[in-house]
Order: structure tokens, then C-alpha cells, then sequence
């Protein structure tokens, strides 16, 4: 009886695990950030593509670059990394606690030369082009995969009057 009783535990914790990307309640958004809003709730979904800039599928720091120009008014380098590097020049590095809502979150992926970048929401979620099988998706900071992976976050000098 233990036995199946652990199993039912780890079976219902990993399940948890598995779905946390999907408790974010993007409405949250509609009255903080109309713009913002609006404009993850057109890209969810979207095919991720690598080098892809356009709804047919895009790329994580394409993602990125577009969210900045069409929410922010605000111009941003087309690579992950260098958006992370144009973040470190300006000295806009925050920390994890410190996030705010439009902050970028950089993580470092299977190697050192591969990066990856998404747009912080709130409450410890953001918005990124995630990879072939997910598109465009709103993900937890705490998912493991994240957690292990997250490597610094920073703000942008952002363009505002749009």
C-alpha cells in the first residue's frame, strides 16, 4: 500500500512538473500592460523556426526583437546574445527578484555558444519562442529546465509615445 501510495505521489508531482507552463493566467496581463497583452495573446502558439522572423515560425530572439518593436517602440539586436551583451553594456543586469514586467531573461542552453531569451511577464513567468514541439509559450522561472539553465535578466532602454 505504500508503494502504490509513493507512486501516486511522484506520478501527481510529475504531472505537475510537466503541466506548470500552462498556470499562467495571461489575462493578468490586460490590465497591466493592454499592449503587451495583446500581443502575446496573437503569438501564442506560434511554430517556433530556427531563423525564423514572421508568424509562419519564429525563432526565440526574433521573438524577442519583435515584441520590443511592436509593444515597446524600442529597436533590439536580432541574436540572443547580443541582446544580452547590448543589456550588460547599458549596466541594466537585474537580478531574478528584481524582474519587472518587459525585462529579458537570458538562459544558457546544451552549450556555451547556444542561448536562449524570453520576455518576462510576471509572478515568475515569461514569453518565449520555446522549440519545435511548443511555438510560443508563457513558462515558469521554477520549471527545472529553466531554473538550471537561467543565466541573468536585464532591461532595455525602452522607447516609449508609441
Amino acid at each position: 500500500m505504500k508503494r502504490i501510495l509513493s507512486l501516486i505521489v511522484c506520478f501527481t508531482l510529475l504531472m505537475s512538473i510537466r503541466t506548470y507552463s500552462q498556470t499562467y493566467d495571461v489575462n493578468k496581463l490586460k490590465e497591466k500592460d493592454p499592449s503587451l497583452f495583446s500581443f502575446v495573446q496573437d503569438w501564442l502558439g506560434t511554430r517556433y523556426r530556427y531563423g525564423g522572423v514572421t508568424k509562419s515560425g519564429i525563432d526565440c530572439s526574433a521573438f524577442t526583437k519583435t515584441l520590443y518593436r511592436l509593444v515597446f517602440n524600442t529597436e533590439i539586436p536580432r541574436t540572443a546574445e547580443s541582446q544580452y551583451n547590448q543589456v550588460k553594456k547599458q549596466k541594466a543586469v537585474v537580478s531574478k527578484k528584481d524582474l519587472e514586467t518587459g525585462d529579458l531573461v537570458f538562459f544558457r542552453t546544451n552549450t556555451e555558444s547556444t542561448w536562449h531569451v524570453g520576455v518576462y511577464l510576471d509572478s515568475g513567468y515569461f514569453v518565449h519562442s520555446s522549440n519545435k514541439k511548443q511555438g510560443v509559450i508563457i513558462s515558469s522561472l521554477d520549471e527545472q529546465k529553466y531554473r538550471s539553465k537561467y543565466l541573468s535578466a536585464g532591461k532595455l532602454i525602452i522607447v516609449t509615445g508609441k
